[in-house]
């Protein structure tokens, strides 16, 4: 009897892939496109793709996470947060994270804190966070805008109090803290006392818990941060 013959079943949700070397160069030529379902079909292969070395190694030295400047600014909530989540998985490996220091999308991922998509900005906290835990990328954060408006964004988190933007608002801390360690006088200067000193009583214990760890990487500057 003869075998009958199966037809590959295509994932609806990724976009095709190409073998090889070609995969990752076709992937991003698709992020050109205009329709925002094609774009995040891409970015989901190439979530798939960069969890390989080799993939991985491609992506951060071809010069393709220069062409996600535009996806960050995307109209399609949809692209941003999946574009953010490829960041991440980037982020996670020590060649992707000097990439994305290099790539000068620091400052674009700063303005998505304040995305209408949760999504979007759990995914953004996330990479800022990873980033954090390095010196030399935490240096760059501190002197960079990002503390004064790591508080305005907690300052705003404080007053609404949302359960589904806990996990947010856990990752702003924990890059606070990060931040904070290294240069306690930008917090301190945002009113960090205070707006954490709120926090403290918040419902959930983790962010209790990450609230008091950036009081405590606060402490060593309060004789020398601003009085009022």
């Amino acid at each position: 009897n003869a075998v009958p013959m199966t037809t590959p079943v295509m994932d609806p949700n990724r976009a095709p892939v190409a073998f090889g070397r070609r995969a990752v160069p076709q992937l991003f030529e698709q992020l050109q496109v205009q329709d925002p379902a094609h774009k995040v079909r891409a970015l989901t292969s190439l979530c798939d793709l960069v969890h390989e070395p080799e993939r991985l190694y491609q992506t951060v030295t071809g010069g393709f996470l220069k062409q996600l400047q535009v996806l960050l600014q995307d109209d399609d909530a949809a692209v941003r947060s999946k574009t953010c989540e490829l960041l991440h998985l980037v982020m996670n490996h020590s060649i992707g994270r000097s990439a994305l220091l290099a790539s000068g999308l620091l400052p674009s991922l700063s303005h998505l804190m304040d995305d209408p998509s949760t999504s979007c900005r759990t995914n953004v906290h996330r990479v800022l966070s990873g980033l954090a835990q390095l010196p030399a990328v935490t240096l760059s954060l501190t002197e960079s805008t990002l503390v004064p408006k790591l508080m305005l964004k907690l300052r705003h988190l404080e007053e609404v109090r949302r359960e589904k933007q806990e996990e947010e608002q856990e990752l702003l801390l924990s890059t606070l803290t990060s931040c904070s360690r290294l240069d306690p006088l930008p917090a301190l200067a945002s009113d960090g006392v205070p707006i954490l000193g709120q926090t403290l009583t918040h419902t959930s214990p983790s962010i209790r818990r990450e609230a008091a760890a950036a009081l405590m990487a606060l402490r060593s500057g309060w004789r020398t941060g601003p009085t009022g």
